[in-house]
C-alpha cells in the first residue's frame, strides 16, 4: 500500500519537516509518498533531508510544489502562525492520482504506525479529524471568529488532516475555503482550522485522539499517573501545538524525549540544538528583564538604586540614621 502524506514548511520549519519524516518512516512499513507544500525551502536543506533519510531509501519518494503560484500573501499573517498554514486549502489542485491523502502539520512526532490512521474509513464524510480537546477553544471560535457555530457542534484540529480528494474536487471546496477565508481573515485566531471548521463545522468524521495527542493538554484526558507510561505507548501521533510548547523551546514538557530521539537521528540535530540554545537565551534575558523591572538594588556612585514594581528609588550611601541608637543604662536598682 502507498500513503500520499502532505506536509507544508518554509525553510525555517525544514529541520521539523525532517524530523517529523523521519519518524514516520521509522514506524512505517508501507511505501510513503511525501508530498512538500514547499513555501520556500532551500536547496541545502532539501539536500540535508536527502541524507538523513537515506536509511529509508527504498520506503519513500519526494515531491516538492510550489506554492508561490497560489499567492500565500493574500491570507493573514497572525502572529503565530506563517501564511504556509494556508497550503492545504489547495492540495487537491496539486495531485490527481489520489482519492483520499494524510495531511500532517511538522510539529509532529508519529510513534506508531500511519497505516492505522491512514485506514480510517472517512464514512462518506469528506475530511477526518481529531477534536482541539479543548472545551474553551470552541468557545472562543464561537465568541471571536464565527457566532453562528452552535454549542452542539465541535471544533477540530488541523494539524491531522484525513481528506476525500474526490469530493474536494467535485465539490469546488478549493475556492469555497478561500471565499471564507478572506471573508473572515480580521477575524481569525487560528489561520486555516478556523477556516475548516466553519465550512466542516456539520461534516466531518471525529477521529480518536490517539492520532492527534496535544502533549501540553494531557491533563485534559484525564490521564491516571499509573495508566499514563501504558497510554503514552499506544498513542500515533504527539502533536506540539502552542507557542512556546514545541520541544525545540522546551525540553521539559511531556514527551519532548521522544521528538530528540528522532531529531539526533537527522542532519540537522546541530541546527536544532543551536535553535534550542537561543530560544533559551532569548527567554532567559526576557525573565532577567522581568525580574529586574520588579525587584533590583543597583550600586551607584553615592547611592543605591531600589526598583519595586517597576518604580525606582534611591538612597545615598552617605545617609546617616534618623534615630540615635539605643544605649544601655547606667542606673542600678
Amino acid at each position: 500500500m502507498n500513503i500520499p502524506i502532505f506536509l507544508s514548511s518554509d525553510e525555517n520549519y525544514s529541520p521539523f519537516l525532517c524530523t517529523t519524516m523521519y519518524s514516520i518512516l521509522e514506524h512505517t512499513k508501507s511505501f510513503i509518498e511525501f508530498h512538500i507544500l514547499d513555501g520556500g525551502i532551500l536547496d541545502k536543506s532539501k539536500k540535508l533531508i536527502d541524507k538523513s533519510l537515506k536509511k529509508f531509501k527504498n520506503q519513500y519518494s519526494i515531491e516538492y510544489h510550489d506554492m508561490s503560484e497560489f499567492n500565500l500573501a493574500q491570507f493573514p499573517n497572525l502572529f503565530h502562525l506563517s501564511t504556509s498554514a494556508y497550503a492545504r486549502f489547495f492540495i487537491p489542485n496539486l495531485v490527481k492520482d489520489f482519492n483520499k491523502i494524510l495531511y500532517l502539520d511538522v510539529d509532529i512526532i508519529v510513534n506508531g504506525n500511519i497505516d492505522k490512521l491512514y485506514d480510517n474509513e472517512m464514512d462518506n464524510y469528506p475530511i477526518a479529524a481529531c477534536l482541539h480537546s479543548s472545551k474553551s477553544s470552541g468557545e472562543n471560535f464561537k465568541k471571536h471568529v464565527y457566532p453562528q457555530f452552535k454549542d452542539t457542534k465541535k471544533y477540530f484540529n488541523s494539524g491531522v488532516l484525513l481528506m476525500d480528494i474526490d469530493k474536494f474536487r467535485k465539490n469546488d471546496y478549493v475556492s469555497k475555503l478561500v471565499e471564507i477565508c478572506l471573508k473572515y481573515k480580521d477575524k481569525l485566531q487560528f489561520a486555516d482550522q478556523d477556516v475548516f471548521n466553519i465550512f466542516f463545522e456539520d461534516n466531518f468524521k471525529e477521529l480518536d485522539c490517539a492520532y492527534n495527542f496535544f502533549p501540553i493538554r494531557y491533563k485534559e484526558y484525564n490521564i491516571n499517573n499509573s495508566d499514563c507510561e501504558k497510554l503514552l505507548q499506544e498513542i500515533i501521533i504527539f502533536h506540539y501545538i502552542g507557542g512556546g510548547c514545541k520541544p525545540w523551546q522546551n525540553k521539559y514538557i511531556l514527551t519532548a524525549d521522544k521528538f530528540w530521539q528522532v531529531a539526533n537521528k537527522t542532519k540537522f540535530k546541530k541546527r536544532i540544538k543551536k535553535i534550542y540554545k537561543e530560544k533559551n537565551e532569548e527567554h532567559k534575558k526576557i525573565l532577567e528583564f522581568i525580574l529586574n523591572n520588579i525587584f533590583s538594588v543597583k550600586n551607584e556612585k553615592n547611592h543605591k538604586v531600589w526598583t519595586i514594581l517597576g518604580i525606582k528609588f534611591k538612597r545615598s550611601n552617605n545617609l546617616k540614621a534618623s534615630v540615635a541608637p539605643v544605649r544601655e543604662s547606667n542606673i542600678s536598682s
